[in-house]
């Protein structure tokens, strides 16, 4: 089996294009991870299939804000489960833990090859191993980067 593991924030939804984004987590407001837009659309949900129609299963590993209450962890963590469940119906399993949790430490079902799409460059580097890890750096465009690993991946 093959996976792909997408983080949010910054990859999959636009935290960061969020007013005062910043402010607003560390004054623990409630629905910023509703508030930003999406970065999905028509040709995202194409790629999709024909990378599940190739044997791909999908997952999400994404972090809580950092220095946050409990009380406002799990405020987020049903914010983040929510809008997954709600923009991406294909996704087998969404792992939400504390910032800075390593996302190889994160995703509990292991498959033969894995490979992560995050903004953070850093935690690509940190999930990366000779075979079974691979990772995309989401700075370039979302859907060419999924093309891409179509394309080496087709059966």
């Amino acid at each position: 089996m093959k996976k792909i593991v997408f983080d949010l924030d910054g990859t999959l939804y636009d935290l960061y294009g969020v007013p005062d984004w910043e402010k607003k987590l560390r004054e623990e407001k409630e629905n910023i991870f509703l508030e930003g837009k999406s970065f999905l659309n028509k040709d995202f949900y194409e790629i999709i299939e024909e990378l599940l129609k190739n044997g791909f299963s999908f997952d999400v590993a994404t972090w809580l804000p950092m220095f946050a209450t409990k009380q406002y962890e799990e405020k987020c963590r049903k914010e983040k489960e929510r809008w997954v469940k709600e923009n991406l119906k294909f996704v087998k399993n969404i792992y939400i833990d504390a910032y800075g949790v390593p996302k190889q430490k994160m995703v509990k079902e292991k498959s033969s090859l894995m490979i992560l799409i995050d903004d953070n460059l850093e935690v690509c580097k940190d999930w990366a191993t000779k075979k079974q890890r691979q990772y995309k750096n989401v700075k370039d465009n979302l859907i060419e980067i999924l093309e891409e690993i179509l394309w080496e991946h087709m059966e």
